[in-house]
């Protein structure tokens, strides 16, 4: 326990995630997934008051840049913006589940920053 009554617990972990063929490439398969999580634990008040989880550059590239990066997955996001976020859907000027695929298209995937 630290001065501050907190505890930073560091966990490592890694997960085999499969992708669902119906919004990712379809030969995107498995991937075996390193990570880690910091997690900040108040003392005083029983309470996690902070946790980060912690990707490779390449993982993120490789999962947003390429399995992810279908038009169905942008169809899948615009669908749940039209339909739950109506107001934001309009607010972006899009119209159709089209616009919306191509105004995504135009994004960037990732960027690359490092946080603490």
């Amino acid at each position: 326990v630290d001065d501050d009554n907190t505890c930073t617990f560091l966990v490592t972990q890694i997960h085999k995630w499969t992708t669902d063929p119906s919004f990712a490439l379809p030969d995107g398969g498995s991937i075996h997934v390193g990570a880690m999580a910091r997690v900040t634990y108040d003392t005083s008040t029983n309470v996690v008051t902070k946790a980060s989880v912690y990707f490779t550059n390449d993982l993120i590239d490789h999962v947003f840049n390429e399995v992810f990066n279908t038009d169905q997955t942008k169809e899948f996001v615009c669908n749940v913006m039209a339909n739950d976020c109506p107001t934001v859907f309009r607010a972006n000027g899009l119209y159709s589940i089209l616009d919306c695929v191509f105004f995504l298209r135009a994004l960037a995937t990732t960027t690359t920053t490092t946080n603490d």
